[in-house]
């Protein structure tokens, strides 16, 4: 455990809530509507400064109130919170300090399994991008300046192609500092997603899914963006180059890069049924969480409607894992004699929500 409790003010339907968090695995139980899910939304919103539900933060404030408070207090004493008024920047602090979202998601380390996660191989790349650099954020303490370096050099040679008809000095040195930058992150994401399918090859391991079979070739491919061909940044920019100044934007880079799952050279996505999508990509976020706690010491598993398209023996796969893990784990259902029966062998507190 590292979050010992959460406090929540004017949150979605909570006028207040206090939850004492002192076991490894906490089961959140409630009929729907009830605000069982808002419970982990407001910490995965401290997190990382957004909703997984809503497009904006204002929308989490309960109705007709200005503002919501959401804190957590640490094992190790520090709290870090976050206050968000309407029509205002999210405000951060750690230990009543001014802080950044940042700075608290150092803090926090979390992955989420939501109903969503069904999609997780059909949703557009950029969306998969955005999962996998929150990774990196964690797994590779350099990792996030490179990438905001990056993002400002790419930006800037992006504004240079739509203004400019030929090769100048000024794009040309741009084009400099955005290979530098690839070649850094290529880095940092190569050394990383290597991790990341070892542990995805142990978690699929211990999962034992009836629908893999020993002999099925079952593959976790990263695609870097621009060559499959491993050919280097700089000699496939320099090719692109009259193409990019003829559509106004860079074609290729990190900007571009995406990972699959191939089931005997096949997406996943084209031919699994939707129970089987939902535990491929719910292995693929339990081997990020395994990946962050081995270079952090703690993450926090947030899981919302463990019973969604997973039956029984699926359910019962991911307790029988989660128990042999060192995650702290907040669990959502609203079937709880069934899930209780799945997990009665294991250490965990019961929280009824009512409205």
């Amino acid at each position: 455990m590292y979050i010992e409790s959460l406090e929540l003010r004017q949150f979605r339907c909570f006028e207040t809530l206090s939850l004492s968090l002192t076991t490894p695995m906490t089961m959140i139980t409630g009929s729907n509507g009830s605000g069982k899910t808002s419970i982990i939304e407001a910490i995965y919103s401290l997190g990382k400064g957004k909703s997984f539900r809503a497009q904006k933060l204002d929308q989490l404030i309960q109705q007709d109130a200005q503002d919501f408070v959401v804190s957590v207090k640490l094992v190790d004493g520090q709290v870090a919170g976050m206050k968000k008024q309407k029509q205002q920047a999210p405000e951060f602090r750690l230990n009543r300090e001014e802080s950044t979202l940042a700075t608290i998601a150092t803090q926090l380390p979390m992955v989420e399994i939501n109903p969503n996660v069904t999609d997780f191989f059909s949703v557009s790349p950029a969306q998969r991008r955005k999962i996998l650099f929150y990774y990196m954020f964690h797994v590779e303490q350099e990792f996030y300046a490179v990438w905001k370096k990056a993002n400002r050099v790419l930006v800037q040679r992006n504004a240079l192609l739509k203004k400019q008809t030929k090769r100048t000095v000024e794009l040309d040195y741009w084009t400099e500092q955005l290979i530098e930058a690839q070649n850094n992150i290529d880095q940092y994401i190569e050394k990383g997603f290597e991790q990341l399918k070892a542990n995805y090859d142990q978690v699929l391991s211990a999962f034992n899914l009836n629908f893999i079979q020993p002999e099925d070739n079952l593959q976790l491919i990263y695609n870097n963006g621009y060559s499959a061909k491993n050919e280097n940044y700089d000699a496939v920019i320099q090719i692109q180059y009259e193409n990019d100044l003829k559509y106004g934007f860079t074609q290729s880079g990190f900007h571009r890069l995406d990972y699959r799952v191939t089931h005997n050279g096949k997406r996943i996505e084209q031919f699994f049924s939707r129970g089987q999508l939902k535990q491929m990509g719910m292995l693929f976020i339990l081997s990020m969480a395994q990946g962050i706690f081995e270079i952090k010491g703690k993450c926090l598993l947030l899981i919302d409607e463990i019973a969604a398209e997973l039956d029984n023996k699926a359910q019962q796969n991911l307790f029988d894992f989660i128990s042999k893990t060192p995650f702290q784990s907040l669990v959502t259902t609203i079937t709880p004699i069934e899930t209780n029966e799945l997990i009665k062998d294991q250490h965990y507190a019961l929280f009824h929500v009512e409205q």
